[in-house]
């Protein structure tokens, strides 16, 4: 380098913008070429696959490393820009263009460290190991609802079996010492032997995040990028847990997170750890429970409600956490604060504490709902009597003021919900129709359109976590299972 004259690197400044444009073009021609299926499907196939296998295997290495590589990249972009800020003050700086030329050199090369490393190693996902866990003799099968109901009670029964078995804190949280990072990767070094790709390192120290802080995503619990994972340890045991080795299934080129979910359920039930296979269990249940309360509400209800008095009851904690409660802090896109009830016959037994706070919650501007319909106290008092298994909802218009004046309220009392949500009614689409939500939870993958799969999550990301219960059938078929007696 020229100590005189004051000059970029060419040489770097080439490399830098090669990279970016083969980076932009790479990202263009997948979305244009998504749409031409006979194109994209061989582009898929025969290119992209294998060159994405290639990179993926090249940066394996980052998520292990992640924290001290985002560490050195973030240390050397902020002394990189100290230095340059020192050169521009100091203008008679002894070698000050040499010192000048580095500091424009090293500056791009860290932030293209940052975007190469984030956006190669994720996009990498999108192509590598596809359809990994379909069970190939039933892709075909067509299933019904009288499937999903054998599996749901196949589940419930599970789950309310072993969760009688462990011993539990003052809080009802299962007592468990183990570490949780390193049962996850346990279990799935466990299962390698008949997935390959599950071999090899795994990262274990994991960026702390709080689902509270997330403005537009109060449900996020974790999520993994090339700089390693980040996990919400704000729950139950189980729920970390499932969500660790569900981050680490990512982390070995699952993308699709059905395929994510239903790669930490194999870990855990195939697991000589009886938690892993209980936190498994839990997990497919929360899926199969999801699919059925959108095809038959009633039937869920009536189904679910011996396992829901283990919270409203007992205090089980991972149960009382199997649907949402963003009690933490308030979420600035949350316009709506909706408390969901359990069926109202198991409120026989608090039936002063909940007519109460519905009054209080009345006061305060909240609207009780019950079918889509307003109604009050009286309805509500009458329908627990009657032992009714309908639900009711209270609906405030949600801002930080009210939030936070409802807190210490939401958290005494956070055990007599099932959920506490805070969410933009607009983000979500219109329900759908009976037969609809059959065909969303219950169709086949489409082996016809191999893109149709392998970019789920990009096109068809409506599907995408839906096709758990779809997974979920084929592993069960065929087993003799004898189901939950009600």
């Amino acid at each position: 380098m020229n100590d005189n004259k004051l000059k970029l690197n060419k040489k770097v400044l080439i490399f830098i913008i090669v990279c970016s444009i083969l980076f932009c073009l790479t990202n263009v021609v997948q979305v244009v070429i998504a749409f031409i299926k006979p194109l994209g499907n061989m582009y898929w196939l025969k290119v992209r696959n294998p060159i994405a296998g290639f990179f993926f295997k090249a940066f394996e290495v980052f998520p292990v490393l992640g924290v001290n590589i985002r560490t050195f990249l973030i240390t050397g972009l902020f002394l990189t820009i100290l230095l340059l800020i020192i050169v521009c003050i100091f203008k008679r700086l002894k070698k000050r263009n040499l010192i000048f030329n580095l500091t424009l050199t090293l500056l791009p090369i860290f932030v293209l460290g940052f975007v190469l490393i984030s956006n190669v190693y994720n996009t990498s996902f999108y192509s590598y190991l596809i359809n990994h866990f379909q069970m190939k003799d039933r892709v075909d099968k067509e299933y019904g609802e009288e499937d999903i109901l054998v599996l749901y009670d196949i589940l419930l029964n599970k789950v309310i079996e072993q969760s009688l078995e462990f011993d539990r804190d003052d809080n009802g949280e299962i007592i468990y010492t183990d570490s949780l990072e390193q049962r996850a990767v346990s279990d799935l070094l466990n299962i390698s032997n008949d997935y390959q790709f599950l071999k090899g390192l795994y990262p274990m120290n994991y960026k702390r995040i709080n689902h509270g802080d997330n403005d537009y995503d109060g449900f996020a619990v974790g999520y993994t990028t090339g700089f390693g994972l980040a996990i919400d340890y704000n729950h139950s045991k189980a729920i970390v847990l499932n969500t660790i080795t569900h981050e680490l299934c990512h982390t070995k080129g699952i993308m699709r997170e059905n395929e994510a979910v239903f790669c930490s359920f194999l870990a855990g039930v195939n697991s000589p750890d009886e938690f892993s296979q209980y936190a498994a269990y839990l997990e497919a249940f929360t899926r199969v429970d999801g699919a059925l309360y959108d095809i038959d509400p009633e039937t869920e209800l009536m189904r679910v409600e011996p396992l829901l008095k283990l919270c409203l009851d007992e205090g089980f904690e991972e149960i009382c956490q199997l649907y949402p409660k963003m009690i933490d802090s308030y979420i600035k896109n949350g316009k709506e604060l909706e408390f969901v009830s359990y069926p109202l016959i198991d409120y026989k037994n608090h039936l002063g504490e909940i007519i109460g706070l519905l009054s209080s919650f009345q006061e305060d501007g909240g609207q009780i709902y019950i079918d889509g319909s307003l109604a009050d106290l009286d309805y509500v008092l009458a329908l627990i009597q009657n032992e009714s298994y309908k639900v009711f909802r209270v609906k405030f218009k949600n801002n930080e003021e009210l939030f936070n004046k409802l807190i210490p309220i939401m958290k005494e009392h956070s055990h007599l919900f099932i959920a506490i949500q805070q969410y933009d009614p607009a983000a979500y689409p219109e329900d759908k129709t009976h037969e609809e939500y059959l065909s969303y939870y219950l169709k086949g993958f489409n082996n016809d359109n191999p893109l149709f799969d392998m970019m789920a999550t990009i096109f068809e990301d409506e599907y995408d976590y839906s096709r758990v219960v779809r997974l979920l059938l084929e592993y069960y078929d065929g087993q003799e299972v004898v189901p939950y007696e009600l």
